[in-house]
């Protein structure tokens, strides 16, 4: 499953979860792939949170936060 829902990634994406569930009386399986857009990192400065989740672009998620 992991190879065929590779095959659909479009460049700039990457495969974050893959749903895998049989199918009920077959011997199928149906898989969900989610796809996040990852264009790339860059590093924020704040000097609060409120100020750094305010400085986050729309669209985009906080990886991680560390103390200067």
């Amino acid at each position: 499953m992991q190879t065929q829902l590779a095959a659909h990634r479009q460049p700039g994406f990457d495969l974050a979860d893959a749903a895998v569930r049989m199918l009920k009386g077959e011997a199928k399986m149906e898989a969900v792939g989610t796809f996040t857009r990852v264009d790339g990192i860059r590093e924020i400065d704040a000097d609060d949170m409120p100020a750094l989740r305010a400085k986050v672009p729309d669209g985009w998620r906080m990886l991680s936060v560390r103390r200067a």
